[in-house]
């Protein structure tokens, strides 16, 4: 007879889309899966495509206080350039430099909060959660980011990386020594990306038709999902 963690871990075997919190032989299971397209993914997007420029506030922890900047997002890790992508993720990214104030940070301490105000829609979203590095000695972050992805067949963390440099503008690629601002087929050893992972989503409208708090939550547990409030 299989006692009840045993069935229970076979389960999320089978599924493969969960972890096994509390029980001590399901060694292979340890980190959760989080879904790739929550329920505010597709409303954040479309918000996002009516701004200009999405300009957002991002806070990490340093020494115990809060550290505010703002800083320019790129998109959904895997998704931005792509009219049909086939690599999904729940996760927004920047483009850094290894050298700033705020990929050491993260590396210290990965806990962040991002704040978005979207005046062309009258909403403001907050995002909470973890944060990774991608470049340089990241096996720990690509091992976090996995975990956020659906990578379709061939895709690369090198390639993705390579795509989020050639995203940044010619000011940007400038510092890090491309003069010409350029397409370039090798990243500066000094680039990295910040990729938020996100645990707490929250929308707040002040215009109408949606009015109010929208709060989305990562269920850690079984079964793993996004609880909305």
């Amino acid at each position: 007879m299989h006692s009840i963690n045993q069935i229970t871990c076979l389960a999320l075997q089978l599924t493969n889309s969960f972890t096994c919190f509390g029980f001590n032989n399901c060694d292979n299971l340890t980190q959760m899966k989080s879904p790739v397209n929550p329920p505010w993914k597709e409303q954040l997007k479309e918000e996002l495509s009516r701004q200009p420029v999405n300009f957002f506030t991002f806070a990490t922890v340093k020494d115990g206080k809060p550290r505010a900047r703002t800083l320019t997002l790129k998109g959904f890790l895997g998704e931005t350039g792509a009219e049909m992508p086939t690599t999904f993720s729940d996760s927004l990214f920047v483009g850094a430099d290894s050298r700033q104030d705020k990929v050491q940070e993260v590396l210290a301490s990965p806990a962040f909060e991002a704040v978005f105000w979207l005046p062309n829609v009258g909403s403001q979203w907050r995002i909470r959660g973890e944060a990774a590095v991608l470049g340089g000695d990241d096996a720990v972050a690509r091992e976090k980011i996995t975990q956020h992805l659906q990578p379709a067949e061939g895709w690369t963390f090198e390639d993705e990386i390579l795509k989020g440099f050639n995203t940044l503008d010619k000011g940007q690629k400038y510092k890090f020594g491309v003069t010409d601002g350029g397409v370039v087929g090798v990243v500066p050893k000094e680039f990295r990306m910040l990729v938020l992972l996100p645990q707490v989503v929250e929308r707040l409208g002040i215009k109408p038709p949606e009015l109010g708090i929208k709060h989305y939550e990562a269920r850690i547990g079984y079964p793993v999902g996004w609880v909305e409030s």
